[in-house]
């Protein structure tokens, strides 16, 4: 019954309240499905389909029961590659974290009477080498160079622009060993064993760290010792990673976006 409600067609009504809103305040729907329908009628206009005759009307029907057999009616698009689509995908598909900042980047803009609807919105923004659209629009990672870490913070942004080269994009999955790698050091202090997916997760834990010191709640000790752990080399590196694992088990580095 649940999967019965959840692929109902969406009233059209409904989703041209729900665009004029967006038109109006930068603001969309929680409902995830008809934030998406909004998205859709934005980035993909739709011109009146050719008439369809019966055995084309069949076989669109065949694609509608396979997408229902395999249950992947919503999973959402690829991101598109403009600051305006994904902007759009951040704030319908994007994490927690990503879909509050394109949300309110949106909202803020329509307030300051932008037209997030148009066709050129964001046009002359560029996209970020890593990281976010929202987050970039804010300023980040640029802004974590921030006294008394600022040479820190440099060297991290460095570091990120060569993690970059070296982690392998080309597999459509290559985010999910990183994100559940850097969820075991997070919570449970656990490191990879030495290499590209060690250093990409220290790397981030000291972002995470040089974030909280721009909101204010800053850890000195827990930047010091990620500063070391990615600095040094040798018996100094291997102390200062066992005393970053020892504050990460001790709850004290948060991400970003708590």
């Amino acid at each position: 019954m649940e999967k019965a409600m959840a692929t109902r067609p969406i009233p059209d009504t409904l989703v041209e309240r729900a665009l004029d809103e967006f038109r109006e305040t930068g603001e969309l729907p929680e409902d995830q499905r008809i934030a998406a329908r909004v998205m859709d009628c934005l980035l993909n206009p739709r011109v009146p389909p050719p008439p369809m005759g019966p055995e084309k009307f069949r076989a669109m029907l065949d694609d509608l029961v396979a997408e229902l057999e395999t249950g992947d009616l919503d999973a959402p698009p690829a991101p598109r590659r403009c600051a305006r689509e994904e902007l759009y995908y951040e704030a319908v598909y994007g994490e927690d974290h990503e879909r509050y900042v394109a949300r309110r980047i949106l909202a803020w803009h329509a307030d300051c009477r932008v037209d997030v609807t148009a066709h050129d919105y964001l046009a002359e923004v560029e996209l970020p080498d890593y990281g976010t659209s929202g987050m970039h629009m804010l300023g980040f990672p640029e802004r974590l160079v921030r006294p008394p870490h600022v040479r820190q913070a440099r060297r991290l942004l460095a570091r990120y622009a060569d993690l970059r080269e070296r982690i392998d994009q080309s597999n459509p999955d290559w985010r999910e060993p990183i994100v559940e790698a850097v969820t075991a050091f997070s919570e449970r202090g656990e490191l990879p064993a030495a290499g590209l997916l060690r250093d990409v997760v220290l790397t981030d834990a000291e972002t995470q760290a040089l974030m909280d010191h721009w909101v204010g709640r800053g850890d000195a000790e827990l930047i010091r010792a990620l500063g070391a752990a990615t600095q040094t080399t040798g018996a100094r590196r291997k102390a200062a990673i066992a005393d970053a694992q020892d504050l990460a088990r001790e709850g004290r580095l948060r991400a970003y976006w708590a």
